[in-house]
């Protein structure tokens, strides 16, 4: 199908190059880091405990149910200390001391009786945008995923040793870079030697010109642009499905656990990824999709400034905007894509990556609580 072949392969090499022409020269990096901080996109993933860690001695909960909590704690979610209350608050929200470094774990008594463990999402760390733990989103079937164990991110190119600490201090065991060569070559991962790292290319392993892609993004328009990422999760979803394999087959085998995965931005090969898990553990589509969209929360002011300058290099800002975030028709073309080839989410897993009814209902028993 030389169509396809077509599409795909403006796809690969505009996907894989399109975040090194926003960052292009000294000129616009030195912009980079003064971007906007203010995260005013709104927080699509809704949260009935919300817990942040605004620094690394405080903890700040926003709860959706006024009265009484009761607060414990631990350094895992399985080393919780039930019989040792923390903190009684009231309110809805509140900010306390934080028990456990370099994370701390926390059990909730809601004022009904109902109990919940929860930890900040987002981890903070130097230079690696949208790293973010999977746990506590919930299932159909009402379970909820497991806290420390799948971790979605960016690139890791600017970790520094302190960063590399914590990520041993997380757990982590497995590192999975769905870049391409280029990109690996141009920005390559800093992790310390204890965390195994593999490559698991998403269909973008060709090496493009540079110029070629500049002089190919100029003659689009924004919803030209914004195609491209559409067409993308249609092959993330299609020709391109068998390219997660070996990271479906590293979860499953569970000795890559607790494992970190991701893309450059962390929002396209990254989102699908976790979208992934999220399906073969039963997480309905509407919630996968406002997970998905948080990226734009988590990446906000990132490059937005310095897209204030693209003109430098003869790009126009509202071409390269829906390039530098995600929305929900992205994810969307992939859902429709795997209806349209396999007629729902279980024959897609299945037949794909051999996820049946068995094998995903022992993920759900290993994986969620």
């Amino acid at each position: 199908m030389p169509e396809l072949r077509k599409l795909r392969e403006q796809i690969d090499y505009t996907f894989m190059r399109v975040y090194q022409i926003i960052g292009l020269g000294t000129l616009l990096g030195l912009f980079a880091c003064q971007a906007a901080s203010n995260k005013l996109v709104p927080r699509t993933f809704k949260e009935e405990i919300l817990a942040e860690r605004p620094s690394a001695g405080t903890y700040h909960f926003a709860m959706e149910q006024l009265g009484t909590w009761e607060l414990y704690a631990g350094d895992t979610p399985e080393t919780i200390d039930w019989d040792q209350r923390l903190y009684r608050v009231q309110g809805a929200d509140t900010s306390v001391n934080a028990p456990f470094q370099p994370r701390s774990f926390w059990g909730l008594i809601s004022p009904k009786g109902d109990t919940s463990i929860v930890s900040e999402r987002e981890i903070v760390l130097n230079k690696a945008l949208n790293f973010r733990d999977l746990g506590g989103i919930k299932t159909q079937e009402g379970k909820r995923v497991k806290w420390g164990l799948f971790f979605r991110s960016g690139k890791l190119d600017g970790l520094n040793a302190a960063d590399q600490n914590f990520l041993k201090q997380l757990g982590i065991s497995h590192v999975v870079d769905f870049r391409s060569d280029g990109e690996v070559e141009e920005a390559p991962d800093q992790l310390p030697p204890e965390i195994s790292y593999q490559r698991v290319i998403i269909g973008l392993g060709q090496t493009m010109d540079r110029k070629k892609l500049m002089d190919s993004l100029k003659t689009l328009n924004p919803a030209q642009s914004a195609n491209l990422l559409v067409e993308a999760n249609k092959l993330f979803a299609g020709a391109s499905s068998g390219d997660y394999q070996p990271f479906v087959e590293l979860i499953d085998s569970g000795s890559g656990l607790p494992i970190v995965f991701h893309c450059t931005a962390g929002k396209d090969r990254t989102g699908f990824g976790a979208a992934l898990i999220l399906l073969a553990l039963g997480v309905d589509r509407e919630t996968i999709t406002n997970d998905f969209l948080m990226s734009n929360y988590y990446r906000v002011g990132h490059g937005n400034f310095r897209m204030n300058f693209t003109w430098v290099v003869g790009l126009k800002r509202e071409v390269i905007e829906p390039l530098m975030e995600v929305r929900p028709e992205y994810l969307q073309a992939a859902f429709a894509t795997i209806d349209s080839l396999y007629g729902g989410t279980d024959a897609f897993l299945e037949e794909v990556y051999g996820l049946n009814d068995s094998v995903r209902q022992e993920w759900v028993e290993r994986f969620t609580y």
